[in-house]
């Protein structure tokens, strides 16, 4: 069952969904930034100009009153004109030299045919051995959701370094009492070495060419050394970034 939605603006009170980077609205079911704007807007943190010159913008519309605030909630318009609330946008990690917003990851695999609800999340002890995990939920299970198009859709519009290393599909995501989805209880993947990468990626480490030149296994092991990962991460079609 799907959520229920966090409600419609109040009076005085203008909402607005855009596009994070460019501020472009959004239209009715993408997702992007929440943006409020109206008489509940303060005029911004005391004693902090740095962080509010970040999160009090001027109007990008010319139509709240001069300024708006960036919520840094990751949000899509219903229908019926409430609003749906997705998870945050402003929750940025780094993997191998790249700074990389999870809530831009999410909202790209929210935008994909026939998913429900999604969250991206880095897994991995140390900074060689991150990885991007996606765990979505079908919105018609009896459709179901294929991990290889997943895999090439995110492709057509995510740079490498932004793509899932790993999609989970479940039946739904773990909440908290206040009804978030709670990371913390999200499964944990199984061990590749073990041999349980199909069951949690759908496509196991059949997705990934082994080594097949005596060049390409030294390239292999050295990849696996840096990287700190297992011979079943690394195929002969990743890039090593």
């Amino acid at each position: 069952t799907h959520l229920p939605p966090i409600g419609a603006p109040v009076a005085n009170t203008q909402c607005c969904v855009v596009e994070p980077k460019t501020l472009q609205l959004q239209p009715i079911g993408v997702p992007g930034e929440l943006l409020v704007g109206g008489a509940c807007v303060a005029r911004g943190y005391v004693g902090r100009p740095d962080l509010t010159a970040e999160r009090f913008i001027a109007d990008p519309f010319a139509r709240f009153g001069g300024r708006v605030y960036r919520t840094g909630d990751l949000v899509r318009w219903l229908p019926h004109g409430e609003l749906d609330f997705l998870g945050r946008i402003d929750s940025q990690i780094k993997i191998r030299g790249h700074r990389i917003e999870l809530g831009e990851v999410t909202a790209t695999l929210l935008g994909l045919p026939n998913v429900l609800e999604a969250v991206t999340v880095a897994r991995g002890d140390t900074t060689a051995s991150k990885r991007l995990v996606a765990f979505v939920v079908a919105a018609d299970p009896a459709l179901g959701l294929s991990v290889l198009e997943l895999r090439a859709a995110t492709a057509r519009v995510l740079p490498d370094y932004m793509r899932p290393d790993n999609f989970v599909v479940l039946e739904a995501l773990p909440r908290t009492p206040n009804d978030k989805i709670d990371v913390r209880r999200l499964p944990e993947l199984p061990s590749r070495a073990a041999g349980g990468e199909a069951g949690a990626d759908g496509d196991g480490a059949a997705g990934r060419a082994p080594p097949r030149t005596g060049f390409e296994e030294v390239v292999h092991e050295l990849w696996c050394a840096v990287l700190g990962l297992g011979a079943a991460e690394v195929g002969v079609h990743d890039n090593f970034f």
